[in-house]
Protein backbone atom coordinates (compact mmCIF):
# COMPACT_ATOMS: atom_id res chain seq x y z
CA UNK A 1 0.00 0.00 0.00
CA UNK A 2 1.61 3.21 -0.99
CA UNK A 3 1.45 6.75 1.09
CA UNK A 4 -1.61 8.39 -0.21
CA UNK A 5 -3.88 4.86 0.02
CA UNK A 6 -2.16 4.71 4.32
CA UNK A 7 -2.82 8.99 4.19
CA UNK A 8 -6.54 8.44 2.89
CA UNK A 9 -7.46 5.18 3.19
CA UNK A 10 -7.88 4.79 -0.85
CA UNK A 11 -6.57 5.99 -3.48
CA UNK A 12 -4.50 9.17 -5.11
CA UNK A 13 -6.56 11.55 -7.21
CA UNK A 14 -4.84 11.84 -10.97
CA UNK A 15 -1.66 14.21 -10.98
CA UNK A 16 -1.68 14.27 -6.89
CA UNK A 17 0.76 11.49 -6.46
CA UNK A 18 4.57 13.48 -5.19
CA UNK A 19 6.87 11.35 -7.51
CA UNK A 20 9.17 14.41 -7.75
CA UNK A 21 8.28 16.42 -5.02
CA UNK A 22 6.59 16.78 -1.48
CA UNK A 23 3.94 14.97 -0.36
CA UNK A 24 1.69 15.12 2.75
CA UNK A 25 2.58 13.17 6.31
CA UNK A 26 6.08 14.13 5.67
CA UNK A 27 7.55 13.13 9.13
CA UNK A 28 9.96 16.15 9.74
CA UNK A 29 7.21 18.62 9.29
CA UNK A 30 5.32 16.95 11.96
CA UNK A 31 7.57 16.27 14.07
CA UNK A 32 8.68 20.22 13.42
CA UNK A 33 4.95 20.89 14.00
CA UNK A 34 4.14 19.15 17.65
CA UNK A 35 7.57 21.04 18.73
CA UNK A 36 6.24 24.34 17.63
CA UNK A 37 3.36 23.72 20.01
CA UNK A 38 4.97 22.52 22.65
CA UNK A 39 2.12 21.57 24.62
CA UNK A 40 -1.49 19.84 23.70
CA UNK A 41 -3.50 22.25 22.74
CA UNK A 42 -6.71 20.39 24.22
CA UNK A 43 -5.19 19.19 27.38
CA UNK A 44 -1.94 21.23 28.71
CA UNK A 45 0.37 18.46 28.92
CA UNK A 46 3.26 17.24 26.91
CA UNK A 47 2.92 14.71 24.03
CA UNK A 48 3.60 11.33 26.00
CA UNK A 49 0.49 9.36 25.00
CA UNK A 50 -0.97 11.17 22.07
CA UNK A 51 -1.57 10.57 18.47
CA UNK A 52 -2.11 12.08 15.51
CA UNK A 53 -3.73 11.55 12.14
CA UNK A 54 -4.06 13.63 8.62
CA UNK A 55 -7.37 14.54 7.76
CA UNK A 56 -6.96 16.60 5.34
CA UNK A 57 -4.58 18.67 2.53
CA UNK A 58 -5.44 21.53 0.01
CA UNK A 59 -2.74 23.25 -2.46
CA UNK A 60 -2.10 26.90 -0.81
CA UNK A 61 -1.74 28.18 -4.24
CA UNK A 62 -3.96 32.10 -5.72
CA UNK A 63 -5.28 29.78 -8.32
CA UNK A 64 -6.86 28.11 -5.81
CA UNK A 65 -8.50 30.71 -3.76
CA UNK A 66 -12.03 29.18 -3.31
CA UNK A 67 -10.96 25.71 -2.59
CA UNK A 68 -8.29 27.25 0.26
CA UNK A 69 -11.23 29.33 1.40
CA UNK A 70 -13.83 26.38 1.28
CA UNK A 71 -11.12 24.93 3.58
CA UNK A 72 -10.52 27.37 6.05
CA UNK A 73 -14.09 27.17 6.55
CA UNK A 74 -14.85 23.54 7.20
CA UNK A 75 -11.91 23.97 9.65
CA UNK A 76 -13.23 27.17 11.50
CA UNK A 77 -16.45 25.00 11.46
CA UNK A 78 -15.21 22.19 13.20
CA UNK A 79 -17.17 19.84 11.05
CA UNK A 80 -14.84 16.20 10.32
CA UNK A 81 -16.97 15.32 7.94
CA UNK A 82 -16.73 18.32 6.05
CA UNK A 83 -12.53 18.57 6.48
CA UNK A 84 -11.74 14.90 5.11
CA UNK A 85 -13.26 15.59 1.60
CA UNK A 86 -10.11 17.81 1.15
CA UNK A 87 -7.50 15.65 -0.11
CA UNK A 88 -5.56 17.63 -2.75
CA UNK A 89 -1.81 19.02 -3.06
CA UNK A 90 0.52 20.66 -4.88
CA UNK A 91 4.22 18.32 -5.03
CA UNK A 92 6.11 21.47 -5.96
CA UNK A 93 4.37 23.85 -3.74
CA UNK A 94 3.22 25.10 -0.13
CA UNK A 95 0.47 22.89 1.23
CA UNK A 96 -2.24 22.88 4.26
CA UNK A 97 -2.74 20.02 6.05
CA UNK A 98 -5.12 19.37 8.99
CA UNK A 99 -4.19 17.05 11.81
CA UNK A 100 -6.38 15.06 14.46
CA UNK A 101 -4.41 15.49 17.63
CA UNK A 102 -5.75 12.75 20.19
CA UNK A 103 -5.27 13.04 23.57
CA UNK A 104 -4.85 9.92 25.97
CA UNK A 105 -8.27 11.11 27.24
CA UNK A 106 -9.63 10.83 24.01
CA UNK A 107 -10.44 14.50 23.08
CA UNK A 108 -9.08 15.74 19.43
CA UNK A 109 -8.17 19.02 18.30
CA UNK A 110 -7.55 19.96 14.46
CA UNK A 111 -4.17 21.67 14.14
CA UNK A 112 -3.64 22.88 10.44
CA UNK A 113 -0.05 22.68 9.38
CA UNK A 114 1.35 24.99 6.38
CA UNK A 115 3.92 23.03 4.62
CA UNK A 116 6.16 23.64 1.76
CA UNK A 117 8.64 21.38 -0.53
CA UNK A 118 11.46 22.74 0.61
CA UNK A 119 12.95 20.77 3.74
CA UNK A 120 12.18 21.15 6.60
CA UNK A 121 8.91 21.17 4.52
CA UNK A 122 7.34 22.94 8.04
CA UNK A 123 6.79 26.52 7.66
CA UNK A 124 3.80 27.28 10.69
CA UNK A 125 0.92 25.90 12.69
CA UNK A 126 -2.10 28.14 11.05
CA UNK A 127 -4.34 27.25 13.71
CA UNK A 128 -5.04 24.53 16.37
CA UNK A 129 -8.70 24.38 17.81
CA UNK A 130 -10.08 21.70 20.31
CA UNK A 131 -13.11 20.03 18.70
CA UNK A 132 -15.26 19.15 21.84
CA UNK A 133 -16.37 15.65 22.99
CA UNK A 134 -19.10 15.23 19.98
CA UNK A 135 -16.67 15.93 17.07
CA UNK A 136 -13.96 14.31 18.73
CA UNK A 137 -16.64 11.41 18.93
CA UNK A 138 -17.02 12.11 15.18
CA UNK A 139 -13.21 11.71 14.06
CA UNK A 140 -12.91 8.90 15.92
CA UNK A 141 -15.45 7.36 13.77
CA UNK A 142 -14.06 8.79 10.63
CA UNK A 143 -10.52 7.44 11.01
CA UNK A 144 -9.71 3.85 11.41
CA UNK A 145 -7.15 2.65 14.65
CA UNK A 146 -4.28 1.99 11.66
CA UNK A 147 -4.23 5.46 10.35
CA UNK A 148 -3.36 6.82 13.92
CA UNK A 149 0.73 7.57 14.32
CA UNK A 150 1.78 7.87 17.80
CA UNK A 151 4.07 11.16 18.53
Amino acid sequence: MGLIERIFGGKASEGSAAVDGYAPGRPEAIGRAWASLRVCPVCGEDFRGHAYALLATTALASRNRRRIDRFLKAVERRVPGELVAFCDWDAHGENAEAYALRCPDGNIAIAVVHTAVEPPHFKNVIRCDSLGVERSRQVKHIVPDERWATI
